[in-house]
């Protein structure tokens, strides 16, 4: 029997992100990252956008732009948020669509598999591929580069540090947090990184300065 994939969302982490991207200019300056290595030209198809902070901010920059997801809430929650209709539930693995330029922001591990393959037929001109880091759901920087060298492809890349810090309530919304997202001795490292804030409101900070590494992937004539 395939095993059974749990939905990432949940109404935790839902209200957990929302209040880190609120407290930050974290998707202010990814966005613009972003933007620095696409053109407004070029449409623009995302696949796996969740809440979809960067997909609005493109949209509102002026980019041609629709974005995917499978689960059904987050899409909710991001047409609600941002009152536009660019957001669609759908498998981002069967989609029979496609743009100038394909965005994955921390979504699907392009070494695993065909996944590449599948990815680089929904893309006319480039792919951009945004990962923070290698863990069960993204891909390391180092494991993206070579996989691109292994298969001759062209590629840019730039690298940011851009602080993404969770602020928690109390002591009860630490232990949440912390034993929704990590286990094991990650969740030991977590909890001694928890600081302690004067701040009425949170009283808690998970710092979080993450590095981001953005690729741009010529898949343009690339052969599969």
């Amino acid at each position: 029997m395939p095993l059974e994939v749990k939905p990432w969302w949940n109404e935790n982490r839902i209200k957990w992100y929302e209040r880190a991207s609120k407290c930050s200019d974290f998707h202010k300056k990814l966005t613009k990252a972003i933007e620095s290595m696409i053109s407004k030209d070029d449409t623009i198809l995302e696949l796996g956008c969740g809440l979809g902070y960067c997909t609005e901010l493109l949209y509102k920059d002026g980019f041609c732009i629709s974005a995917y997801d499978i689960d059904a809430s987050v899409i909710e929650e991001a047409r609600m948020r941002s009152g536009l209709d660019i957001f669609r539930q759908g498998d981002s693995y069967k989609l029979n669509d496609n743009a100038n330029t394909l965005l994955l922001l921390f979504f699907g591990k392009i070494t695993k598999g065909n996944n590449f393959d599948i990815f680089s037929k929904l893309a006319k001109k480039t792919i951009i591929y945004v990962t923070g880091g290698g863990s069960l759901r993204h891909t390391s920087e180092k494991e993206v580069e070579e996989f691109l060298r292994g298969r001759r492809l062209c590629y840019e890349k730039q690298v940011q540090t851009i602080a993404f810090h969770q602020p928690l309530e109390d002591e009860i919304e630490v232990e949440e947090y912390l034993c929704s997202y990590y286990e094991g001795q990650t969740l030991k490292e977590k909890r001694e990184k928890i600081k302690r804030l004067k701040s009425a409101r949170y009283k808690y900070i998970l710092e979080n300065n993450k590095k981001i590494a953005i690729f741009k992937i010529d898949v343009e004539g690339a052969s599969n």
